[in-house]
Parts: structure tokens; sequence; C-alpha cells
């Protein structure tokens, strides 16, 4: 490229000279002067298209040492593509989505305080690591507290699997949202127990059915240890109903191993209890 910018102003200075010169042997010498002025000029356009030309070689020459880089570049975009594009293929058709969302529009200052750990916690939780030693069962207790239910979620295969008649005018994403509420409800029938040994704040209906339930579910064999919820949790949900739709989802449930059933007598009655499964 250099050689051929090279000879393309040799090849330009070459035909001025040669036409000056032609010109000057034709020229009287009266009209000499006029045309002399006239040759300079086209001196000076012809010096400026050189300019102009190594001006160019320079910045031919920069985009070419720019070549690896931008290879490199290029490289690194089609194989993040890729990533991409196997992520999106694997990517499940529900995803789980916070327990409690905020009724107003998240700002900068506000998901920024949500990731930061308040030194009061800080401090507790190292306080917590100290107790652990002394009282291993309220550590216990604890942990267990801040334990979360099992939410193993539903594959469009899997309910697919199942019978028509079972799945009828149930979505994926419907069934994957009970299963969202029955974990939600596990943990907070979780939280009011753990409150309730603790002799934490609860209400008075709260405490009453909380030590009913301590007495005649939460020792029985299948659910001890296990998140589990009643069909009077149900009532407070917004899939999860008591309803004929609310039955279909706990029986899809069920079949696919995402929920066990475990009869117990509360207040005289059988009822069912409804563990969740790992």
């Amino acid at each position: 490229m250099e050689d051929t910018f090279d000879r393309m102003c040799n090849a330009f200075q070459a035909r001025v000279d040669e036409l000056t010169s032609i010109t000057r042997l034709r020229l009287e010498d009266s009209s000499l002067d006029t045309f002399s002025a006239e040759l300079k000029d086209t001196e000076s356009t012809v010096s400026q298209l050189e300019l102009k030309l190594e001006g160019i070689k320079h910045f031919l020459a920069q985009e070419r040492e720019g070549m690896p880089k931008l290879q490199e570049v290029l490289r690194a975009a089609e194989a993040h593509h890729k990533e991409l594009a196997f992520v999106a293929e694997n990517l499940p058709q529900y995803l789980p989505g916070p327990s409690s969302r905020p009724s107003g529009p998240v700002t900068r200052s506000a998901a920024a305080a949500s990731c930061e750990l308040p030194q009061d916690d800080e401090q507790d939780e190292n306080a917590s690591l100290a107790a652990n030693s002394q009282h291993p069962a309220e550590a216990a207790d604890r942990r267990k507290k801040r334990q979360t239910a099992p939410r193993r979620y539903i594959t469009q295969q899997e309910l697919a699997s199942l019978s028509s008649y079972m799945t009828a005018r149930l979505s994926l994403d419907k069934v994957n949202a009970a299963l969202d509420d029955a974990a939600s409800m596990a943990e907070d029938l979780a939280r009011q127990l753990s409150a309730a040994r603790s002799k934490g704040r609860l209400t008075a209906a709260e405490r009453k059915r909380t030590q009913s339930l301590m007495v005649s579910v939460a020792a029985r064999e299948g659910v001890k240890g296990r998140f589990w919820f009643m069909e009077a949790d149900m009532r407070q949900t917004q899939t999860l109903r008591p309803d004929k739709t609310g039955k279909a989802l706990l029986t899809v449930l069920r079949h696919l191993g995402r929920l066990h059933e475990v009869r117990v007598q509360v207040d005289g009655a059988m009822q069912p209890v409804y563990v969740l499964q790992q």
C-alpha cells in the first residue's frame, strides 16, 4: 500500500516537472511570468494532495495496527453470544420471584440499602455465633428459622407427562405460582411456630392456633422438621386457593413429588397437612 502511494506521488511530481519544462520552452518571454505563476499554483495544489495522501497512509497504518485488537473483540463477542444463546435455550419458563415485593418503585438508594448489611445485624450475627457453643438447641432453632422452604419448580416436560384431565386449564406459570404460594405459606407458618416457642410477638389468634398445631401436628412423623401448611393457610394466597382450581393444583404438585399429604387429627377432625418435599 505504501509503495503504491509513493509511486503515485512520484508520478504526479514527474508529470508536473515535465509540463513545466515543456511550457517554458514554448512560451514567449513576454508571457513567461504569467505562466510561471500558474505553474506555481499547480505545484502548490499537488503538494496539498501529497499531504492528504500522506494523511491517508498514516490513517491506514493505524487501522492496520488496530485490526488484531478488533479481531480479539469480535472473538470475545462471539463467545459471549454463544454463552447467552446457551442460557436462553436452557432458561426455565418460570423463575422464582421475591416473597415480598415493594409497593412503590425501587430507587437506586433503596436498592443499595437492601444490599448492605446493617451494623446492628452484623453485631447480632457475631453475638449469635458466640452463643451457639453455649446453647446448641437454641442455635438449631435459629438456623431453622432462617431457612427457606424448598422451591423445586416444575418443567414443561414434567407437566406434559401428567394426564390431560389432571392438567386441564392449568398452565406451567400457574402451577409454579402455586408452588411459590405453598413455600410462602410454609415459611410463614414456620415463623409463627418459632415465635410461639420463643414467646415472640404474635396475635392472640395466631398464638392459640400455633399452640394447637405444635401439639397436634408439628411433632408428628413425616411433618417434624419439615416445611408444611394446611388448608386454613390457603385463604390468604393469590393462586393456591381453597377452591376447585386450588384442589387441582395440589393434586398436580402431589403427583410430581413437590408435596406430600399427611392426614392428622386436629380439633377432633382429620385434616390434611401438606409437606413440601426437598
